[in-house]
């Protein structure tokens, strides 16, 4: 027999379970044929836990770990191109040219890395347009929290009383980066609409990275 504690923790955990499996229930058929891709870049792990995030709705979770996976998966691909090698090797030899490549690439902002693989042919013009795009919009966006750049002078309109008069009802157009409390419920919207395009377009250029790699 469960005491109350462990009734109501009983409780709250079916309650989530049924709001998670609803959330996966919507999202599968969308992120399945993604979650169950092969990829030749050690990006697995990061991959599933994205697209857990999706399924589950956690959307601004999504688009902040994408910002991450997007940031190693050039790093990644610069580093395998000039080490090229793409198995374990322990000897001091493979350790120091890692070591040098490694270091070599490690602190390149995201800027810089986009510019290098493009002018290596890992990524076309077009890409490379792209991902600065995603730069601003989502990287540094989210990554840096600024409701400026993740706003964009967006505005909508709001009905507002007055508790000396209820009955007036004033209207009026805001913009959502002046005022705080809009904030959360405004980049949620965002990240709900965003998150599933944003991956699916980083993905598409982990592939073309994949495929540039291989045919190296």
């Amino acid at each position: 027999i469960m005491n109350d504690k462990e009734s109501k923790v009983s409780s709250e955990i079916k309650e989530l379970i049924n709001r998670l499996s609803s959330n996966i229930a919507r999202n599968h058929l969308k992120i399945t044929e993604i979650l169950n891709d092969k990829i030749e870049m050690d990006l697995t792990d990061l991959r599933d836990e994205i697209c857990y995030c999706i399924l589950c709705g956690f959307n601004q979770a999504a688009i902040t770990l994408t910002n991450h996976f997007l940031e190693r998966l050039l790093k990644l691909a610069l580093i395998e191109k000039e080490t090229g090698i793409r198995f374990v090797d322990l000897s001091e030899e493979q350790e120091e040219k890692y070591n040098r490549v490694c270091t070599k690439y490690d602190s390149k902002n995201l800027h810089d890395t986009i510019n290098i693989c493009c002018t290596q042919g890992l990524i076309t013009k077009d890409i490379k347009k792209n991902l600065i795009v995603y730069k601003e919009q989502f990287r540094n966006a989210f990554s840096h929290a600024s409701a400026e750049k993740t706003f964009k002078g967006l505005k909508v309109p709001l009905a507002m009383g007055k508790f000396e008069n209820p009955t007036e009802i004033v209207q009026r157009e805001v913009t959502v980066s002046n005022y705080p409390l809009l904030y959360n419920i405004m980049q949620q919207n965002i990240a709900d609409t965003k998150a599933f395009p944003y991956f699916k377009e980083v993905y598409s250029t982990l592939k073309y990275i994949d495929s540039r790699l291989h045919q190296a």
